[in-house]
């Protein structure tokens, strides 16, 4: 019997209601890992792929399916007024668990990088293999050892060339100085993390690993480059040397950040690099020095969270959750 018109039904009511709802989400889950299961065994592959990967090669996490994924949801999901970082953080986390069914991989990370941890947490399945490094340089290393492996690592966001001061001698070898030979891994995505939002943190935490070609988006937001600053330039002033570059004409399209000094070797990131190809950031930083292209994300510094306030009322004493 319903209730009349404009009374609210009973909790006992709205909780079967809740029950019955459940039960349909839990049936959509386990159709969707049924054909997670079949993907990479049964559907064929199209088009140059066919010629140059087998199924079993291709890789485990594809960083440009997940962003495609969760910008047609976040568009849904703002028009249903649904919470954005909650929708973020169980899409990648159940894209985490229905890759790891196609195929196990693990997770290099540094064992007490507080943020890689927190996103582990957020954005990956607990039946994915861990694989905690005791350096920065065993985390990028184990990526030549394991097959289907990706790796997590911490960066501070951009800040001004003038806040960069040279580094110490004793620093160690930061993890992006390792993705400079030819066949180095390379910068894949950045990760989104509630906790790294609320805490209103300057680091992001970014996903390495080794893609090919055809899984890289070259129109990505964000680039990012490592340049060996020319001995003889650099010798008495590379911090002085990278702000010169910064401030270079041919990247100004760009909008370039500094990331990072070590030695003479800078990291920077190009904010706006859909604006220019990747040939020609190349040839712009070469002036400089040898330039390499590390990798890019489509997600840029804001990494898709909504506003910690929004979707926030307060809780009410007969909660039906």
């Amino acid at each position: 019997m319903n209730p009349p018109s404009g009374v609210a039904p009973p909790i006992a009511t709205l909780r079967r209601d809740i029950d019955a709802l459940d039960e349909r989400i839990l049936d959509l889950l386990a159709e969707r890992f049924v054909l997670a299961q079949s993907f990479g065994k049964d559907k064929p592959l199209e088009g140059t792929l066919a010629t140059t990967l087998s199924t079993a090669a291709l890789p485990a996490l594809r960083p440009q399916r997940e962003h495609h994924i969760l910008t047609r949801l976040l568009a849904r999901c703002r028009k249903k007024g649904l919470p954005e970082a909650l929708v973020v953080q169980l899409w990648r986390q159940l894209m985490s668990a229905t890759a790891f069914v196609q195929r196990a991989y693990g997770v290099s990370y540094l064992r007490d990088d507080a943020l890689c941890l927190v996103a582990l947490g957020a954005c990956f399945s607990p039946h994915i293999t861990l694989l905690p490094q005791a350096t920065e340089g065993e985390v990028v290393a184990v990526l030549s050892q394991e097959a289907n492996a990706f790796a997590l690592v911490s960066l501070s966001t951009p800040h001004p060339a003038s806040a960069v001061k040279e580094p110490v001698s004793e620093e160690p070898v930061p993890w992006w100085r390792y993705l400079f030979s030819t066949h180095a891994p390379r910068i894949l995505q950045a990760l989104p993390s509630r906790a790294l939002h609320e805490t209103n943190t300057t680091q992001r935490v970014l996903l390495l690993g080794r893609l090919p070609s055809s899984f890289i988006d070259e129109n990505a937001a964000c680039k990012f480059f490592l340049v060996n600053l020319q001995a003889a330039r650099a010798e008495n002033n590379p911090a002085a040397l990278a702000q010169d570059l910064l401030k270079q004409d041919g990247l100004a399209d760009a909008k370039p950040s500094l990331l990072g000094l070590h030695e003479k070797t800078i990291l920077l990131c190009c904010r706006a690099a859909s604006r220019m190809t990747s040939a020609a950031l190349l040839d712009a930083l070469s002036a400089f020095g040898e330039a390499r292209h590390i990798g890019s994300t489509h997600d840029d510094w804001t990494c898709i969270l909504a506003d910690k306030t929004r979707h926030n009322p307060p809780p009410t004493p007969d909660a039906v959750s």
